[in-house]
């Protein structure tokens, strides 16, 4: 037995070491394709100097009348081409029922599609050449980038804690109900210790979500670290001579070799995770034998023949299946029309939507201010991975903190961002330290709200609510389009009303903020008050002994479990 039972715990060691081995691999894949692709849509400004470099919609400008090397129509275009691919936001639900209903693998393939298309029609646009495949272009980039937001939360989902299932012999099995009925007869202690069960639960689900939530934040933040990937390019480009064409062409080779890892190691996760579905199955259908099995001792005559009221029965079980069905649908429209959430959607959109015009103006709005080098565009988007060293902070503040005000920390960020964006027109120096503030900015928004997305949702219709949150982006993205054409073409260039609009704009959303955690405020409340409640009476009996002993009071120690 006593082999068995090494046999058995050395089999489950080398599952959970094998299945580390795949997750980790799913990790490292997935913060590449992040990095390299997912974020890179998001540095757009390198991309529009690749472009006009490029001579990129150069055809709307009048060369004979003008002596600058761009022009108002073709920066539109340019800064459109950007705003156009944000739109398929909008699309992200689709991208949420894949995951729910056809799984992570099948989100995977859609998330490489999009991206290795998105990178060909870029090579097609340019050999050709054909300015306006460009817009489709983007948009594939931008499906990506925002399907790619859905998997992060799916493969954050895949580091809560690993319970390896094995096989169980009949006999141990019967041994577990013995020792299972046994510690049944015991009901003295029967409500201390389901107090006891309930400490050890809400420790188990700390320490089961703690591991996605860092993985969800670092995978969020790597966002913002590839944004410098299209400024890679640019300084290729720069030093190398290397036409734009031909460097797409060796983003295309990293593509494929990075999207086909990740793709494999989500076949080795999903197939392990299987594995351990069909043991667990295993065991509760033996257990379930084996409590259900006829005593032998005096009913060896007894007829084998099903009672009627058996196969009444199942009519009423498959009766009952659908009604839970029906109310397990009922109650994901109750999560995905509640008030919390609704107010976490229009605090995502404004947010993202102010987030995506500060990321694609940047380099007209520096322009604007006096950075004729490029020199202050190569700062800010060298900056954006600064937001990496604000994820301890993240972690720090979700945990010491809460969910509450960490969301109230991303509009103070937001507010002083723009604060600086608006009022230090004149020193480009200064906006540095605007573009410091605003890497923090991005890096508490996605990694708060998407760790906060697992807590606020339940698991069924995490895919939804996080397609429902980029639509909501998406449609608030569609502002973005008139303003930038207003500030290039109207206001001479100037992107002052649009930053002030996008700066007073969050005043309102620090009552979303509060809106949206009033639920689990109030959860953490009333747990507050049950802990004190508990301690008041551990200490009251610790200070007046026999007084609160059962048998001399009312009030014994079933109820305080109860409590």
């Amino acid at each position: 037995v006593e082999d068995q039972e090494d046999s058995s715990e050395d089999t489950q060691e080398n599952r959970r070491r094998i299945y580390n081995v795949y997750r980790t691999g799913l990790l490292v894949f997935t913060s590449l394709y992040t990095f390299f692709f997912a974020g890179a849509f998001f540095g757009y400004g390198p991309m529009i100097l690749l472009l006009q470099r490029d001579e990129a919609f150069f055809g709307k400008c009048d060369i004979e009348n003008s002596d600058e090397p761009t022009c108002p129509d073709q920066k539109s275009q340019l800064l459109n081409i950007h705003f156009v691919g944000t739109l398929t936001q909008i699309m992200t639900p689709f991208v949420g029922h894949l995951c729910d209903t056809r799984g992570p693998f099948a989100t995977m393939f859609y998330t490489a599609a999009t991206a290795l298309a998105g990178i060909a029609m870029l090579i097609v646009s340019r050999a050709i050449p054909m300015d306006e495949l460009l817009y489709p272009a983007f948009c594939f980039l931008g499906m990506n980038s925002f399907a790619t937001s859905v998997m992060c939360v799916v493969t954050g989902g895949v580091f809560s804690v690993y319970n390896a299932k094995e096989q169980v012999s009949s006999d141990d099995m019967k041994k577990s109900l013995e020792v299972s009925e046994e510690a049944n007869e015991g009901s003295d202690n029967k409500d201390q210790a389901n107090g006891d069960g309930d400490n050890n639960n809400e420790e188990q689900d700390e320490s089961q979500g703690k591991g996605p939530r860092r993985v969800i934040g670092l995978l969020n933040n790597l966002f913002d670290a590839g944004s410098i990937t299209y400024l890679i390019m640019w300084e290729a480009h720069k030093s190398l001579g290397t036409s734009l064409q031909v460097l797409c062409y060796w983003y295309l080779g990293v593509g494929v070799f990075i999207f086909g890892g990740a793709l494999t190691c989500w076949i080795l996760v999903l197939k392990h995770q299987q594995k351990d579905k069909e043991l667990q199955e295993e065991a509760d259908q033996m257990r379930k034998s084996l409590q259900e099995a006829p005593i032998q001792d005096n009913h060896d005559d007894c007829s084998s023949t099903p009672e009627p009221s058996k196969l009444a029965s199942t009519e009423l079980v498959d009766q009952e299946q659908e009604a839970l069905e029906k109310q397990d649908n009922e109650e994901e429209w109750r999560q995905l029309f509640s008030a919390s959430f609704l107010w976490l959607v229009a605090f995502f959109a404004f947010h993202v939507g102010r987030n995506i015009f500060v990321l694609t103006s940047a380099e007209a709005f520096l322009k604007d201010l006096g950075d004729t080098g490029d020199r202050y565009i190569t700062i800010f988007t060298m900056m954006m991975p600064a937001s990496v060293l604000g994820f301890p902070f993240v972690d720090w503040a979700l945990g010491k903190y809460g969910f509450h005000k960490a969301l109230q920390l991303i509009n103070l960020l937001g507010l002083v961002h723009g604060i600086i964006q608006i009022s230090a027109t004149d020193n480009l120096n200064v906006q540095i330290i605007g573009f410091l503030v605003f890497s923090f900015y991005r890096c508490f928004l996605f990694s708060v709200i998407f760790a906060y997305l697992a807590v606020l949702m339940p698991e069924k219709v995490v895919g939804k609510a996080n397609g429902l949150l980029h639509i909501s982006a998406g449609a608030a993205g569609f502002l973005n389009i008139p303003l930038g054409n207003a500030a290039v073409q109207q206001w001479d260039g100037s992107f002052i009303i649009p930053n002030c609009i996008y700066t007073f704009g969050i005043l309102p959303f620090f009552y979303a903020a509060y809106g949206t955690t009033a639920g689990i405020r109030n959860k953490e409340n009333q747990r507050r008050n049950s802990k004190s409640t508990m301690g008041f009476t551990k200490q009251m009996s610790s200070r007046f002994g026999s007084s609160l002993h059962p048998s001399n009071s009312a009030v014994g120690d079933d109820e305080v479990a109860k409590a």
